[in-house]
């Protein structure tokens, strides 16, 4: 699907830009499809089987391009979201302990299990 999009994508489209012009295209495509496309065509880029990486803006929107400032934008601002999701985490879990008067102990306790659960599903 996102083949159809390449001319499409050049310049800098909003997303209901795109969902229009794949309505026209493919009949009613939402937005959830779009995402999947979207990372299935990133995927092959992270795989070195494409060129070009479908980038997203708030402001400007989403293009598909090859041009590295573009990309280390989006870049930027996965690394931005994951800081501040890591950082809601680390609040949401110290504010559970202390409620529930948990040690330091407990808290390292858990802390290993954690982390031996995501060392195991990193290497799925």
């Amino acid at each position: 699907m996102i083949e159809i999009l390449t001319d499409f994508l050049k310049t800098w489209r909003k997303k209901n830009e795109i969902l229009a012009f794949l309505k026209e295209s493919y009949g009613n495509i939402n937005e959830r499809t779009f995402r999947i496309e979207k990372e299935k065509w990133n995927k092959l880029y992270y795989e070195h089987k494409t060129d070009k990486c479908i980038v997203h803006s708030n402001e400007l929107g989403y293009k598909l391009t090859d041009n590295p400032k573009e990309i280390i934008l989006m870049e930027t601002d996965f690394i931005k979201r994951a800081k501040d999701m890591l950082y809601k985490a680390y609040n949401i879990k110290r504010a559970r302990l202390e409620n529930n008067n948990y040690s330091f102990e407990d808290f390292m306790e858990e802390q290993k299990k954690f982390d031996a659960t995501n060392t195991e599903q990193s290497k799925n």
